[in-house]
């Protein structure tokens, strides 16, 4: 059981590397999925794509890598773990609040500022106070108590976010089911799902950590508690894995990326061609058809009310 973490951690970067790459990948590749959501995506993968790699390089048989990687690991866990938050309540001040693009945008480069100077905080911290060893009343020991409960308060936070944001979605749900027109009631629930997948993230997230928070609490209760070993290897394959789960809930459950993306590895003439022009099915060609006869009233509606394309709000659309 001595190189199980180390194995399970390479098996669980190497999964969490390629999956943010791909993210990365599709986001320069295929310039209309750059949408306000997925660009949230985006900047959590590049966060996800440095964390993993950093794990792909185990610390405790180079005594440089051993110094330099926790300072490393703390800065860039730490932003991947507010910006899982910020997805959180961008999505609850949209789906909630109705809060315009315009001060999303100011959220998020307000987030970006503040998220950037606490991972600084943290690393400075690491560099000043980390203790490896974790023996005695050490500054750390009392530190790494105030640094994870403050980390765990954010989380549970993010979890309520989580909660208030799905009931409200699963309400608009039902207001969508009311509209006769059932080509915008498929365009409105499409786009209401894009919300309910943006939402899994930070839950993603706390699922991840749990059994890295779990060990760290077992250690804050009792300095001399030893380790499980099962435990330690499930901490160490999840930690860096987000990248993964997020490509299977953005890329691959998504058809249109799915198929833009396997388009271009694929060989035949007929497939190729799949990267260039997505199959439409009628559902599609009708709600074109309504789309392009309704585009002068749509015109005229609020703007704010939209953040990807073509988000509409349901309660303007029920008779």
């Amino acid at each position: 059981m001595v190189y199980g973490p180390t194995i399970a951690a390479l098996i669980g970067s190497s999964l969490g590397t390629v999956g943010s790459a791909i993210i990365i990948f599709v986001h320069f590749k295929f310039p209309e999925f750059r949408t306000f959501y997925r660009k949230l995506v985006f900047i959590l993968s590049v966060y996800d794509l440095i964390t993993a790699m950093i794990y792909l390089f185990p610390g405790r048989y180079n005594r440089f890598i051993c110094k330099v990687q926790p300072i490393f690991i703390s800065f860039f866990i730490t932003t991947a773990a507010f910006w899982n938050g910020v997805i959180s309540i961008i999505t609850f001040l949209k789906v909630i609040k109705n809060t315009s693009k315009d001060n999303l945008d100011k959220f998020q480069k307000i987030s970006h500022v503040v998220l950037w100077v606490i991972s600084s905080t943290m690393a400075i911290i690491f560099i000043v106070f980390y203790d490896p060893e974790y023996h005695g009343a050490t500054y750390w020991y009392f530190i790494s108590i105030l640094l994870y409960s403050v980390w765990w308060a954010y989380l549970l936070i993010s979890l309520i976010f989580y909660i208030t944001t799905v009931i409200k979605i699963r309400l608009i749900f039902r207001e969508i089911s009311q509209i006769r027109n059932h080509i915008l009631q498929k365009k409105l629930r499409k786009n209401m799902k894009v919300q309910l997948r943006m939402t899994m993230i930070p839950i993603i997230y706390i699922l991840i950590i749990f059994p890295t928070s779990f060990k760290r609490a077992r250690q804050m209760a009792d300095k001399n508690a030893t380790n499980w070993p099962v435990l330690d290897i499930f901490q160490s394959f999840l930690i860096s894995t987000q990248g993964f789960f997020d490509v299977i809930l953005f890329v691959f459950f998504v058809k249109r990326v799915r198929i833009k993306l396997f388009g271009l590895f694929s060989c035949s003439k007929k497939n190729k061609s799949l990267h260039d022009t997505i199959p439409m099915t009628k559902e599609d060609v009708d709600y074109e058809r309504f789309r392009n006869s309704s585009e002068k009233s749509l015109s005229n509606s609020d703007s704010n009310s939209e953040i990807d394309s073509e988000i509409l709000d349901p309660k303007k659309s029920i008779n």
